[in-house]
């Protein structure tokens, strides 16, 4: 890409504009793209780089998992869908030449589904009734800090984790001891998590 224009960097890595951007959203708008790779490639790992370009009314040439449920795949340059590099970059160069292509995926909405924001409110308040309105039996999972052996405080807790996950005897008892020692409160968790998800959004 550098041998068809200049591609700033403004972070610490390869930096060529002589200092480190203060403002991300203030450098990137001022470019026609935003080169906008995740540091690895797993299902459910995206995070704000994508989105970022998006907000800044720049095309991101985006390599990552890149939410095809949600995001539309006709407003970015997604490495998918190129058998290798060269015809990554042959495509990016027909855009910047091109200026009707170029405003015509610039024009493309960023979501496949229409009031995103209100959508995932109403999802994510089914998903908390779901996890608190359930009876205790048909909890699947409940733990104390994580699903690796190295997270509980000694091989009995570990003992009763794989107890219930499996579904097994001691699956009731033990959901009932956690649930009862960390005194959750229904009302208050949710009301809680729901005002904090309203702050980020």
């Amino acid at each position: 890409l550098s041998q068809i224009d200049f591609v700033a960097s403004g972070g610490s890595f390869k930096n060529n504009i002589g200092k480190r951007v203060e403002n991300k959203n203030d450098f990137i708008k001022q470019y026609k793209f935003n080169i906008a790779f995740e540091n690895s490639k797993t299902k459910g790992y995206c995070t704000e780089k994508l989105f970022q370009a998006f907000a800044a009314k720049t095309i991101p040439i985006y390599w990552g998992w890149g939410n095809e449920e949600f995001v539309n795949p006709k407003s970015f340059v997604n490495l998918d869908n190129f058998s290798n590099i060269q015809e990554a970059v042959e495509f990016i160069q027909e855009l910047q030449n091109d200026d009707e292509k170029y405003l015509q995926m610039l024009s493309e909405p960023v979501f496949l589904i229409e009031n995103i924001q209100e959508h995932y409110e109403e999802k994510l308040q089914k998903f908390f009734d779901h996890i608190f309105e359930q009876p205790l039996s048909e909890c699947k999972r409940v733990y104390r800090i994580g699903t690796r052996e190295g997270y509980f405080y000694n091989q009995v807790e570990w003992a009763k984790y794989q107890e219930t996950i499996k579904g097994g005897g001691g699956n009731l008892q033990f959901s009932q001891e956690i649930c009862n020692s960390q005194k959750t409160q229904k009302k208050t968790l949710k009301n809680f998590v729901l005002k904090i998800v309203k702050k980020i959004v």
